[in-house]
């Protein structure tokens, strides 16, 4: 009997646990089309904000230990190139210093989709959460997109603060997804 009990007091316990998610590192290289941003300070990430970025390119290096993200920013009308490498700390998230210091991590990806999510700390110690939808495509599945709202809301990020930017913004005469 006791043996019963205890089977089934670890099987709920199990249950309850949710399953690590393993990110394919395969997947993450790349160039990617930024078609979807989200954050707890909507003030960052409106046109102009310092942490509205329009990713383009991601590269691995060491089985993606490291990770080279260039994205490109329009800040008072003037776009900029910008080239970040972030290196794993632990669990498969990534330190890098723009603005303060960011951390970030891959925390959905399907085949032409993927969902970052990062905290950054500005310089005077303010932590912003931010949540992005990439896609190698310029738009994404509704099953992709309602995944990125849901993890968003997880996160702590309310769903109305969910701005889509793919059509935002020319950067770049070569990239027609900024339009």
């Amino acid at each position: 009997m006791k043996i019963l009990l205890l089977t089934l007091v670890l099987g709920v316990v199990c249950a309850d646990q949710e399953p690590q998610s393993e990110t394919d590192h395969s997947v993450i290289p790349g160039e990617w089309y930024t078609t979807s941003i989200a954050s707890d300070d909507t003030e960052k990430i409106q046109e102009n904000g310092p942490l509205r970025g329009y990713s383009c390119w991601i590269e691995c290096i060491s089985n993606c230990s490291t990770v080279a993200i260039t994205f490109y920013q329009k800040i008072n009308g003037e776009c900029r190139k910008y080239i970040v490498v972030g290196t794993s700390t632990k669990d498969d998230i990534y330190k890098v210093d723009f603005l303060g210091e960011n951390y970030f991590q891959f925390i959905f990806q399907s085949s032409d989709s993927l969902v970052i999510y990062s905290e950054n700390v500005d310089d005077e110690g303010k932590v912003t959460l931010v949540t992005e939808l990439l896609a190698k495509e310029h738009s994404v599945s509704e099953q992709d997109y309602q995944k990125f709202k849901e993890l968003t809301e997880e996160k702590g990020i309310p769903a109305e603060n969910i701005e889509d930017i793919i059509n935002t913004g020319k950067v770049l005469e070569d990239k027609p997804y900024l339009k």
